[in-house]
C-alpha cells in the first residue's frame, strides 16, 4: 500500500505491518525529488508515478529502490506541471491532466507531449471502453480520439448539467456518467442525447464536488460532506411514455366557470 502525504511518500507492507518512509534528499542519488506528493499510480507495466504538487512527475524503481525524475522538457529542463489526474489507454499510453492542458506519455516513443490547452484545471480523466480519452475540466467536457486527436467538446449549451466537471463513470452499456458542480449527468453516445439528475430526483446536493467513485461492480458512489449515495446504474427505470395533458377544469376566483 503507497500512501503519498505532503511530507514525502510512505509504503505500507500488508503482511509484516511495517511502514516505510521516503523522504527527500539532494545529497543522495536517486531519492525522492520532492517531498509534497500529491498521487501514487501503478500503470499496466507495473511502472510507479510519483506525482509531485507542482514539481512534475518522478517514476520508482521497486528492484533499484530509486526514484527518477521525467516528463516534458523544454531547453534540457523538466517543466514543473502541476498535475491533478491521470488515465491509462488501451496502448498503454498514459494520459495526464495538469493546471491548464493535457499531457500524453506515450510509452513506445518514451515521449511526453501536450496534446491539448485546456485552459483550465483538468480535474478528471477516463478511457471509455471504445478507448476514447474523457476529460473534465473547470469549463466544461472534452472527448479525444487517442489515434487522431480529434476532439469534441462539450458544455451546458450541449446538455450537460454543469460546466465544472467532478467525476466521469462509464456503466455496462457503455453509458457516460458526468459528476458536476450543477448535479449529475448522463451521456448516451449512442443517441447522443442528456439526461440530468439534481436533488428533485433523489440526490442529496446537486454539487457532487466531494467525490465521484465507480466500483468494480459498475457501483457509482456519491460523496458528499455528509453523506454517501450510491447505486447501481442498470437498476434505474424511466418513464419513456410523455403522459397527454388534459385541462378538465377552470376557476376563475376559486369558482368553476365555463370552458369556452
Amino acid at each position: 500500500l503507497w500512501m503519498a502525504t505532503f511530507n514525502g511518500m510512505i509504503s505500507y507492507h500488508l503482511r509484516s505491518g511495517k511502514f516505510h518512509p521516503y523522504l527527500a534528499d539532494s545529497t543522495k542519488a536517486g531519492s525522492l525529488p520532492y517531498n509534497k506528493i500529491s498521487r501514487v499510480f501503478v500503470d499496466a507495466e507495473g511502472v510507479y508515478w510519483i506525482f509531485m504538487y507542482k514539481r512534475g512527475i518522478a517514476w520508482y524503481n521497486p528492484v533499484l529502490n530509486t526514484f527518477q525524475r521525467t516528463g516534458e522538457k523544454v531547453n534540457g529542463r523538466f517543466i514543473d506541471y502541476d498535475t491533478y489526474c491521470q488515465a491509462e489507454d488501451k496502448d498503454g499510453n498514459v494520459w495526464i491532466g495538469c493546471s491548464n492542458e493535457i499531457l500524453k506519455y506515450e510509452r513506445v516513443k518514451n515521449k511526453f507531449s501536450v496534446v491539448l490547452a485546456t485552459g483550465s484545471q483538468v480535474s478528471c480523466l477516463m478511457c471509455d471502453k471504445q478507448g476514447n480519452i474523457w476529460a473534465g475540466t473547470g469549463a466544461g467536457l472534452w472527448r479525444i480520439e487517442p489515434e487522431t486527436l480529434k476532439r469534441k467538446f462539450f458544455s451546458t449549451a450541449d446538455g450537460i448539467s454543469g460546466d465544472i466537471i467532478r467525476g466521469l463513470g462509464q456503466d455496462k452499456q457503455g453509458r457516460i456518467w458526468i459528476a458536476t458542480g450543477n448535479g449529475l449527468t448522463l451521456y448516451n453516445p449512442k443517441q447522443a442525447t442528456f439526461r440530468i439528475f439534481r436533488t428533485q430526483d433523489g440526490l442529496e446536493s446537486d454539487d457532487l464536488k466531494y467525490g465521484f467513485y465507480q466500483a468494480p461492480d459498475d457501483r457509482f458512489f456519491l460523496c458528499g460532506k455528509n453523506y454517501v449515495t450510491w447505486f447501481y446504474p442498470d437498476s434505474l427505470s424511466f418513464n419513456k411514455t410523455i403522459p397527454p395533458v388534459a385541462i378538465t377544469g377552470f376557476k376563475v376566483f376559486n369558482r368553476p366557470a365555463p370552458v369556452v
